[in-house]
């Protein structure tokens, strides 16, 4: 008796699963739909990291640093205080280097090359 229960078991677990054989697929679907969606939204949250987000934050933050130093020792030789415009145009400078250095080592890190990120910034600045 136990061996029929046994018996009848399997198979309505084979039953069942053929009669929902569909419905497994059309959840392959969703789930490729989502990657497809969340790998998109990934590389346009990227695209505007490396295109507007670094960019600023690497040249505001050398022009701040190149500010408080410049003023600092401005302040303590009372020298002229054009020196510190200087100082800070001369940081900004330095700050589009840093951006470009961070980038080339992200995208050698990340693809291999290191102008791929460049042309992806391109094309993000001609699409708009």
């Amino acid at each position: 008796m136990k061996n029929l229960n046994k018996l009848w078991l399997v198979f309505f677990c084979f039953l069942s699963h053929s009669a929902f054989a569909n419905s497994f697929g059309d959840i392959d679907g969703v789930l490729g739909e989502a990657d497809a969606s969340a790998s998109s939204a990934l590389g346009m949250g990227l695209k505007w990291f490396f295109a507007v987000i670094l960019p600023i934050m690497s040249i505001l933050g050398s022009m701040i640093i190149g500010y408080m130093i410049t003023k600092n020792k401005v302040d303590q030789s009372s020298q002229n205080q054009s020196k510190i415009l200087w100082a800070v145009l001369g940081s900004a400078i330095f700050g589009v280097f840093v951006y470009i250095f961070i980038t080339s080592l992200l995208s050698v890190a990340m693809t291999g090359d290191a102008g791929h990120f460049f042309s992806v910034v391109n094309d993000f600045y001609l699409g708009l």
